[in-house]
């Protein structure tokens, strides 16, 4: 990204532009307020900037749901093949192999 010259209106960027912008200011030596000030833009869009794109990659990290595969050779787990637990608390017990098509159309 280039450093405007003169103060405009107002920019509206893509996410693309923003995402740019949040990396480019965390691998420089520059404070936000530094940044902010080279390239034209409102130290508080940025923090909104960055608040809304962490935001983002916190909520797809939450969206995944682990599974734990049981060895079927434990006769205590009745023979258990994966619990899954949902991130509403609820657990499924599989107690045999089912396809991965299948466990994605329960979520």
């Amino acid at each position: 990204m280039e450093p405007t010259e003169t103060k405009t209106a107002r920019n509206h960027y893509s996410d693309i532009e923003i995402k740019k912008f949040l990396e480019e200011q965390e691998q420089s030596d520059l404070t936000v307020k530094e940044y902010c000030q080279l390239y034209d833009i409102n130290e508080a869009t940025f923090y909104n900037w960055r608040r809304k794109f962490q935001d983002k990659a916190e909520a797809a990290t939450e969206s995944f749901v682990p599974m734990k595969f049981i060895d079927l050779n434990q006769q205590e787990r009745y023979f258990l093949f994966a619990e899954l637990e949902l991130p509403s608390g609820a657990i499924l017990r599989f107690f045999d192999k089912v396809e991965s098509s299948y466990l994605k159309s329960l979520l």
